[in-house]
């Protein structure tokens, strides 16, 4: 009985081997991808028998048997399968064949080309597919795209429209119409302009620029007729820099000093010290080209600190005023015995009146600052102050430099205002130490140590005016433009050698 099942066994392995020979010495299959038009050889290492194409309307072939090797002749689109057999009637390979209208890396090309304009996506190829990704921001843009991707089902696109793309076509076309008094927002799909503008020309123009963006465009904006409509003034964004840089290193700026006025410039200086200031040296103003770039060089070596950069956005014509410093109160003795305590200002105060011309900016600017001097025998601590006036013209983004504010006195830099207890107390006349003009704060203590200082600097103040296209460009270029930091006092001991900032 086991016997008999024995042989039934092996009798059905032989039948299966007998009925399925060609299988068993098939090959591994193979994948091959061609372009219309763009014939293709294979060489093969046996006798070349027998072939057979699934669809010779897609792929066609020649056969060299002596040289062993088969010409493809791609057709059209789409796959289908070649079969190779050996002189044997043996099958040596399977070979799947899909032919692309077009060469991939082309079509790559040709894409990128076609899409380049458009922001947000991004065009790559995987495989033999090209694919389109990413977020588009105008509906005009992703309207091309799907036009382009159906154009061949080589491409694959994956772009999508981005969540908030209403709000950011109403934001951009507000900002082409660049009027104050027009506002844009989208509403269900549409865009809606508000506002009044003072012409009808003016009304045409904001209507014209949003519909380069958007088809839906609805027209709220009113036209407001008055005599003398206000004329558009450039936006000046204002930035000062207040800056303490080693004396020996301030020829490093080049800067083009102007101790007398200028033909066409009309510079006045005016220097008012006051009891309390020693050997206060004469103030100069000047221009300078590329100053930021330098004040981060200079910074990096240790030999310059910005110690503040305050910036105000102003229209040309009108008035900016920056201010910085603090209030210090100081006893007063009344007849009666009675103490009071009056106020004193201590810092810088800039008043800046600006002017367009083209390109170029003229400014009025006047420097007022004050400073606390060293204490006299009675206690009591004066007050010392300078002031400069004068008239500069500059081209967008160059600086005007205010120098010579520096004061060389005997005082012990103390982190606290003087007192009546330092009196007296200061080092012998053959010594020369460097005194900040302002005693508190970032600004206001230049050095904070018990020590005496043989060290001289140079207090400058650089302030730079650069006309903005639009007024609510004012924070974006704060930001890229201005963003510069301390450097603070210990930096500077340590990086900078004593000689280079010494006298």
């Amino acid at each position: 009985m086991m016997k008999n099942l024995r042989n039934l066994i092996l009798n059905l392995v032989c039948l299966l081997c007998i009925a399925q020979p060609v299988n068993l010495w098939a090959q591994n299959e193979l994948t091959e991808f061609l372009v219309i038009n763009n014939p293709k050889v294979r060489s093969f290492s046996f006798g070349i028998g027998n072939i057979t194409v699934g669809d010779p309307n897609i792929v066609n072939f020649r056969a060299d048997r002596k040289k062993k090797r088969i010409t493809l002749f791609p057709k059209s689109s789409g796959s289908t399968t070649l079969i190779v057999f050996d002189q044997k009637g043996q099958e040596k390979e399977v070979v799947n064949l899909t032919v692309y209208s077009t060469d991939p890396e082309k079509l790559l090309k040709d894409v990128q080309q076609l899409l380049v304009d458009i922001e947000g996506i991004n065009i790559k190829r995987v495989g033999q597919k090209v694919v389109i990704d990413g977020e588009v921001v105008l509906p005009d843009d992703m309207g091309r795209i799907r036009k382009v991707s159906a154009s061949t089902d080589q491409i694959i696109n994956l772009a999508k429209t981005n969540s908030n793309t209403s709000s950011l076509v109403a934001k951009r076309i507000e900002k082409e119409i660049g009027l104050d008094e027009v506002s844009v927002r989208s509403v269900k799909g549409q865009v809606l302009l508000e506002g009044e503008v003072y012409s009808k020309a003016a009304l045409s123009k904001a209507e014209k620029i949003a519909k380069l963006y958007s088809a839906n465009v609805i027209n709220g904006l009113e036209i407001r007729n008055i005599p003398n409509p206000p004329m558009r003034k450039d936006t000046i964004q204002v930035t000062a820099h207040f800056v303490e840089v080693a004396k020996n290193f301030s020829k490093n700026f080049n800067f083009r000093w102007n101790p007398v006025p200028q033909v066409g410039v009309n510079a006045s200086y005016t220097i008012n010290p006051i009891s309390g200031s020693n050997n206060l040296t004469g103030a100069l103003t000047g221009t300078a080209i590329d100053v930021l770039p330098k004040l981060n060089h200079f910074r990096s070596l240790g030999v310059a600190r910005v110690l503040e950069n305050p910036s105000i956005s102003v229209k040309s014509g009108s008035d900016a005023v920056i201010e910085s410093g603090t209030r210090i109160g100081f006893p007063i003795v009344q007849p009666n015995g009675a103490v009071s305590l009056e106020f004193q200002n201590i810092g810088a105060l800039l008043k800046i009146k600006p002017h367009t011309s083209g390109s170029d900016i003229d400014m009025n600017i006047s420097v007022k600052i004050s400073s606390l001097g060293s204490p006299d025998v009675s206690g009591g601590v004066a007050i010392s102050q300078s002031s400069v006036e004068t008239s500069q013209l500059v081209r967008s983004g160059e600086s005007v430099v205010i120098g010579g504010l520096v004061r060389h006195s005997y005082r012990q830099s103390l982190d606290r205002p003087p007192s009546s207890s330092d009196a007296g107390s200061g080092p012998t006349s053959t010594q020369d130490t460097f005194v900040d003009p302002f005693p508190l704060g970032s600004l206001f203590t230049l050095f904070k140590s018990n020590d005496l200082s043989k060290q001289r600097s140079q207090f400058m103040i650089f302030i730079t005016p650069t006309i903005l296209k639009y007024s609510k460009d004012a924070n974006k270029e704060l930001k890229d433009k201005f963003n510069l930091y301390e450097v603070y006092p210990d930096q500077i001991s340590s990086n900078v050698p004593s000689e280079e900032l010494a006298p």
